[in-house]
């Protein structure tokens, strides 16, 4: 039954994505085209004039600004409801909208209420101002509104769909007239497409007449609903759009050459491949409408490009330069080259923003700083575009991390170029950043997060910062571990006491055991600032015993981890703790004693950073360099960004709003705008289907112990591990007798240390 109800959900999943993907696709098919509708006719199926693409960037768009900021002057007004979908059609923008109205039921007595979903549709000039309503209907549970289509003469068509199945739909299209849906017509002979085919997108163009493009085929009808042309695709049909000579373009995927993408132009009379253009991106997220200067546009992760046969491959936007927050934008629409609309989503509203070309000696006066990062994401790039965009004085850009140049700013996790950060600081490659933050008017140390704030310095230097941390630990049950924390010394004891059934670590691997632990402690057996080394401490021959005498190798466990960790197979679980795995935890494991990985200070916790700054000693603009990683520490950033952190906030306020996100059992919308919703729903672990929910009073205070100590900082030195689990292997197999394998590890991670 399970199994089913997973296949109904899914299915039902997929139905709505479509429908999500139709609104987002249908963009201003007949902008322009009635005026210049120039098809092209050369050729045949036989005779195809297929292109290679057209000649780079000529010098009119090569010095032009790829960067574009909101128009702030841009504004829709008397506008109800979230903006589902809009057409731009010469000067005019045709928009519908989708509310949700909660009333009073007639003739019942009490608080009884229902909710009924109110569609509006607007028309309103491109230049924005005063929105004109011009119909406003009801859409029952049963039957939606799923796409608003305007031909070239603004003839609004809607549609209106009934799902009589997981895989079958009824679909009528109507015509928008004086404030009311007309003509009605059944298109379910388009849309309801089952098996493995499925209807992508849906258009008009200028002439009235409809394009339908399925997975892997495209078909044009009449007004009449008659089928004009088709054709079939050998590839996928990522995305279309009709273009401004009024053909049809299609992005398929060579499959020949899947690195390459082309975009086939089929001619909408005959339903022929007239031109085919190579792309040069792997993946392409949408076709956009050309105008008289571009054919068609194509939209990447990274920015908008223009296309004719003439002109390929022109960045027109780059969207991690601009004040455009991609991940949070629908349907994308070019009035011109310059100026651009897109549906942006925004807590709980949606909105049309319009957006324009900056100027470009704004961007060339500025000094720059580069910044080489491990970690591109869209949420890095974003938030140089918004500071690049705040400023006129810098401009920070990002380089490719194998760029061999020295960068102004470090962006990494826990190494830089596979180099600790240690043997940074040893060579004096970074910038000491603790006069900065000691002078900045304000930030303070002592805003952040107890464990996090330990854990960043380095005798007594702070090197780089990080918007967010991630915990670890070695874990078990309280009354088999007792009180939190522990030597070398007492894990050797503990370990001398287990059964000989019970497994120190779920893993097997004697190796795999150890350079988990000393990833975790390398700082109680290296020391950096004076250059040596202390593996032939008392501390480490007990921690290579006890790994030698807990980890079983042939000890059998039980099939799952959770089911050895609340067992008595295993002793310890080495897991990741945040607030909800904290929760399973509990659930599994009863009171839990968080013992940490042993060491002489009895850490209870060790601490990542997933991201992290910092600034190249080379860096000629210190100042400037500080001005930017600064605002990873600033509670706006942390607090804008809460819910895409790769890890727990640094900042002792944000942290505060994350876990009260944790706690809530409501949906709400918290201190700095985030939409939230209650811990619900279910994770497997293995075999284990394990419920969430809110945190606890008692989680929270559990959770609020962990990060109020200090921890150690977790380190990866690749080389290092290397040396000491290499040559503790040979202790581990009896070619090495402990001492000998001691002496070793001690001279060559002395070596070790001595070249770098």
């Amino acid at each position: 039954m399970r199994t089913i109800n997973g296949i109904r959900v899914y299915k039902n999943i997929i139905c709505i994505v479509l429908i999500a993907g139709l609104i987002m696709s249908i963009t201003a098919c007949g902008n322009k085209a009635k005026e210049n509708k120039e098809f092209v006719t050369e050729g045949s199926v036989s005779d195809e004039r297929i292109s290679t693409g057209g000649d780079t960037a000529d010098n009119s768009f090569m010095n032009l600004s790829t960067v574009f900021n909101k128009d702030e002057s841009f504004h829709l007004n008397n506008v109800k409801g979230w903006i589902i979908d809009v057409v731009l059609i010469k000067d005019e923008l045709f928009f519908y909208t989708n509310e949700t109205v909660t009333s009073d039921i007639s003739g019942t007595s009490g608080d009884a209420t229902e909710e009924k979903n109110v569609v509006r549709f607007y028309k309103a000039d491109a230049d924005g101002g005063e929105a004109q309503l011009l119909a406003e209907i009801e859409s029952g549970n049963k039957t939606y509104v799923d796409r608003m289509l305007v031909d070239g003469n603004s003839n609004i068509f809607v549609t209106k769909t009934k799902w009589i199945s997981d895989e079958r739909n009824m679909t009528k299209i109507y015509s928008l007239r004086d404030g009311s849906l007309t003509d009605k017509k059944d298109i379910s002979s388009i849309t309801d497409v089952s098996g493995d085919s499925w209807l992508d997108s849906l258009f008009v163009d200028a002439d009235g007449d409809f394009v339908a493009v399925y997975d892997n085929a495209v078909k044009i009808y009449s007004k009449s609903l008659k089928v004009i042309a088709d054709a079939k695709m050998e590839h996928f049909i990522e995305a279309s759009c009709i273009t401004g000579k009024g053909n049809v373009a299609v992005a398929v995927k060579d499959r020949d050459n899947k690195e390459t993408l082309f975009v086939k132009i089929l001619d909408k009379e005959k339903g022929d491949i007239i031109a085919s253009y190579p792309i040069d991106s792997e993946y392409i997220d949408r076709l956009i409408t050309g105008d008289g200067t571009f054919d068609f546009y194509y939209q990447t992760s990274d920015g908008i490009y223009g296309y004719n046969e003439n002109v390929a491959d022109v960045k027109i936007a780059d969207f991690n330069k601009s004040e455009i927050d991609i991940d949070k934008v629908g349907n994308v629409l070019l009035r011109d080259s310059d100026r651009m609309y897109m549906i942006s989503r925004s807590g709980d509203t949606n909105t049309l923003v319009c957006y324009k070309r900056s100027d470009s000696s704004r961007e060339t006066a500025r000094e720059v700083l580069t910044i080489k990062s491990e970690n591109e994401s869209y949420e890095l790039k974003q938030h140089i575009a918004e500071y690049n965009n705040s400023q006129n004085e810098y401009m920070i850009k990002l380089i490719e991390h194998d760029d061999v140049t020295v960068p102004d700013i470090y962006g990494f996790s826990d190494a830089i170029d596979d180099t600790p950060i240690e043997i940074m600081v040893k060579n004096n490659m970074l910038m000491d950043l603790s006069e900065m933050i000691y002078s900045d008017p304000d930030l303070s140390m002592d805003e952040l997060v107890p464990v996090a704030k330990d854990a960043m310095m380095q005798g007594g230097g702070l090197y780089f910062i990080s918007p967010s941390f991630k915990m670890s630990s070695l874990i078990g049950k309280k009354d088999k571990l007792g009180d939190n924390g522990w030597t070398c010394d007492e894990l050797k004891d503990y370990t001398d006491s287990l059964d000989k059934s019970t497994r120190l670590l779920y893993t097997g691997s004697k190796n795999t055991a150890l350079r988990q632990i000393l990833e975790n402690t390398m700082p109680e057996y290296v020391d950096w600032d004076n250059g040596e080394a202390h593996f032939d401490s008392d501390s480490f021959e007990k921690l290579l015993q006890s790994i030698s005498i807990g980890i079983k190798e042939n000890a059998s466990v039980a099939d799952s981890e959770p089911d050895s960790f609340s067992g008595d197979k295993v002793g310890l679980y080495y897991g990741d703790i945040t607030p909800d795995m904290l929760q399973i935890y509990n659930d599994i494991c009863g009171e839990l004693c968080f013992k940490g990985f042993p060491s002489d200070s009895r850490y209870v916790v060790s601490v990542s950073f997933p991201e992290s700054y910092a600034v190249s000693a080379d860096c000629e603009n210190k100042d400037a360099a500080w001005g930017f990683i600064r605002s990873f520490l600033s509670e706006q950033y942390q607090g804008e960004n809460l819910q895409t952190l790769r890890g727990i906030p640094t900042r002792r306020d944000v942290y505060e709003e994350y876990i009260k996100d944790k706690c809530t059992k409501d949906k709400i919308i918290d201190a700095y705008g985030n939409s939230v919703i209650p811990l619900e729903g279910g994770v497997m672990w293995d075999n284990k289907d394990i419920k969430l929910r809110p945190l606890t009073r008692e989680e929270t205070e559990q959770f609020e112990y962990l990060i109020s100590n200090s921890g150690i900082r977790r380190t990866t030195d690749k080389h290092m591990l290397d040396i000491v689990t290499d040559i503790s292997d040979k202790y581990f197999s009896g070619e090495l007798q402990l001492d000998d394998t001691i002496n070793l590890i001690q001279e060559e991670t002395t070596d070790y240390m001595n070249s770098n």
